[in-house]
């Protein structure tokens, strides 16, 4: 009988293990079903609490069966005994509310995977707009007003893109994806192709400008053997104003629009350096061909230089300080400008300009000359002036010379020195006066005790 019944318990047992595994699967299979209802991406937040509530829903509904089922009573026929329900590790309840959950995690799961999906092709197909839009200005020169056009078109563009492709999900820009995608967007994608687009116009627009450099700087040197020289400062001063005009005039016209650019900026620097050295190079031309027309002046200069260096025999102002040479040259040539002919039609400052060059050039030997003698007798006259300071100064008797033969402190120790003692006794008592009085004002212990300061007091008769 015991037999019969524990088989029975047994058989009892299994079919409510199945039972319950049939009731759980058939729970897990709504649940999945629900699941599957989402049409993924979908929005993650309204994911988990659905499924948060479905999952809550259908455990309480297992739950409250298998009590319903474990309470009713099932007793034995023969024993009167009630039979228990089998043993459950972990319990079903609890087997199934983790099953859900670890199904609502795998659909979030693949939820995350489709929403990252979506938010990679909206960021390509932004990438497509961005290239699409700038290339529709490539190619062409752009002032700076013009990129600053370009460039909110194509931010504009960018996120108009980006939020159309996410319009039939209107959580979408919700979730972190979006600014995180906003941000790869305008760092990788949108700078990274305004930086470059740029950088491509800003070196087109310097090879543009450059071109125009040489050409205004072409027409400029054109138009400088029109100037007849030897000319005034004042005629060569003007027909450079009126070429330099021409010529940035001429850059003017090239840029038009373009004036805004950095490019045109550093293009005008380099044009008006260029002009500033052409001038300069014009200038001196000129200096040199008045200077080779007033050949007669400066041969005139050479001969009164020559003639002032022979009255100098061997050293005098002329042939050993440097600025009375070039003064005294300068007014030898002033004289000879007057007389000649050529030099009556310069004007002073053109004088000037002609004379520099001239000592410069012509004179710079004897210019060389001049200074090195004043180089050489400066070093000398210095020598000698501190070779005098040195020996007047060592020349001098040291002050202790004067000294009696005891010293400061003690009084001569043989008889045969007392008559010297007593030749320096008014010298040393007025020299010493002063520093020996607070033994008269303070007399104490100092005055009479001590080797020192009795011999002192002996010494000078105090």
């Amino acid at each position: 009988m015991d037999a019969r019944i524990t088989g029975a318990v047994a058989s009892y047992h299994e079919r409510v293990r199945r039972w319950v595994g049939e009731r759980s699967a058939k729970a897990k299979e709504n649940f999945a079903s629900f699941l599957g209802a989402f049409v993924l991406p979908a929005n993650p937040s309204a994911l988990d609490r659905d499924g948060a509530a479905a999952s809550e829903k259908t455990r309480t509904a297992f739950s409250a069966e298998y009590t319903a089922f474990s309470s009713v009573k099932q007793g034995g026929t023969f024993t009167r005994r009630a039979v228990s329900l089998p043993a459950f590790t972990p319990d079903p309840v609890t087997q199934l509310a983790g099953d859900l959950r670890a199904q609502l995690g795998a659909r979030s799961m693949e939820n995350e995977r489709a929403i990252q999906q979506l938010f990679k092709v909206a960021v390509s197909v932004v990438e497509e707009a961005i290239v699409h839009e700038l290339s529709s200005s490539s190619g062409t020169l752009l002032s700076k007003a013009r990129m600053a056009e370009v460039r909110k078109s194509a931010e504009k563009r960018s996120w108009e893109t980006l939020d159309n492709q996410l319009s039939d999900h209107p959580w979408a820009k919700s979730v972190p994806h979006y600014r995180s995608s906003r941000a790869l967007v305008q760092t990788e994608y949108l700078e990274a192709r305004l930086n470059a687009f740029a950088a491509a116009n800003e070196k087109r627009l310097a090879s543009h400008f450059g071109i125009a450099v040489d050409r205004a700087l072409a027409a400029y040197a054109a138009n400088r053997s029109t100037i007849f020289m030897p000319a005034t400062e004042a005629d060569v001063d003007t027909k450079h104003t009126q070429m330099a005009s021409a010529s940035k005039q001429a850059m003017q016209h090239a840029a038009k629009e373009l004036a805004d650019t950095d490019a045109f900026g550093l293009a005008m620097k380099r044009l008006v350096a260029s002009l500033a050295d052409a001038h300069s190079q014009l200038t001196d031309k000129n200096v040199e061909l008045w200077k080779v027309h007033s050949d007669e002046a400066t041969r005139c200069a050479l001969h009164k230089n020559f003639e002032a260096e022979k009255k100098c025999r061997f050293l005098c102002w002329y042939n050993t300080v440097p600025w009375y040479h070039k003064a005294t040259a300068r007014r030898h040539l002033s004289e000879c400008f007057s007389q000649s002919p050529t030099g009556q039609q310069m004007a002073n400052p053109l004088r000037t300009r002609v004379f520099e060059m001239w000592y410069a050039k012509d004179m710079a030997r004897e210019a060389a000359k001049v200074g090195n003698t004043f180089t050489v007798l400066f070093g000398l006259f210095a020598a000698i002036l501190c070779g005098c300071l040195y020996l007047c100064h060592f020349r001098r008797s040291p002050a202790y010379a004067q000294l009696p033969p005891g010293g400061y402190y003690g009084q001569p120790q043989f008889s045969n020195f007392r008559p010297q003692a007593a030749q320096y006794q008014p010298q040393q008592q007025q020299q010493h006066q002063a520093n020996f009085q607070f033994q008269e004002c303070n007399p104490g212990p100092m005055s009479g005790q001590g080797m020192g300061l009795r011999r002192r007091t002996n010494y000078f008769g105090a």
